[in-house]
């Protein structure tokens, strides 16, 4: 076989490869992007999911923090009635 030949048989050889690892290269990038989309799902739930526990953990505080006046008052024979903004509070915990 003559250089020219060899030259010729790497070169296609050398196509062949290039060809083959493109494809493999292709292959991954799409199974990647399917990957990508649930993995983006997955934290656009647990951003909606934080954002109700945040509200959830707010509610409970600000009806902890009520509770807590509610039983200083209790305790205070001065305070007999629940104030507005308390009465309006509690409503929208409700």
């Amino acid at each position: 076989m003559d250089e020219a030949s060899k030259i010729k048989k790497e070169a296609s050889d050398l196509d062949k490869l290039i060809d083959k690892t493109e494809k493999e290269y292709n292959d991954l990038r799409d199974d990647l992007k399917g990957k990508e989309q649930e993995v983006r799902k997955l934290l656009d739930k647990g951003h909606s999911e934080q954002q109700t526990a945040d509200q959830l953990l707010a509610r409970a505080d600000a009806a902890k923090a009520l509770a807590g006046e509610a039983a200083e008052k209790g305790k205070n024979p001065g305070y007999s009635t629940v104030t507005p903004g308390y009465r309006s509070l509690c409503d929208s915990l409700l």
